[in-house]
């Protein structure tokens, strides 16, 4: 059962992201057209690590000297358990249900985008 629950969350994210370009003919915004039904449902989800960050150091010629090394670093990251995200345009003319899943352990330590048991058009 586990691996038929992981391959239903496979499928139904590349069938989602598929049907954008079905739609839009490869350029055109994600969209799940009228008509088509998309379920994320019984799915298990634990211990599930996700990290990185973007680390930028700025110290050039002479001021750069006299005002000192300037470190940025931006940990910030996106965590989606049991979601639906739209962007770009995305649209949802059909049926999309995400429903029964469950999720445990979700750590996002920043830079990076996290989706569990979601529904993604991008």
């Amino acid at each position: 059962m586990k691996i038929a629950s992981k391959f239903v969350v496979i499928s139904t994210l590349a069938v989602a992201s598929m049907s954008g370009f079905a739609a839009g003919g490869g350029g055109g915004a994600p969209e799940i057209v009228s008509g088509a039904r998309v379920t994320v449902s019984n799915n298990k989800a634990l211990r599930i690590v996700s990290g990185g960050a973007d680390v930028g150091v700025g110290a050039g010629g002479l001021l750069g000297k006299l005002a000192g090394a300037k470190v940025q670093v931006d940990a910030s990251g996106e965590t989606n358990v049991n979601s639906v995200i739209l962007s770009n345009g995305g649209k949802i003319a059909g049926t999309v249900l995400v429903d029964s899943n469950k999720a445990e352990d979700v750590y996002n330590l920043g830079g990076g985008t996290m989706n569990v048991n979601s529904v993604v058009l991008k």
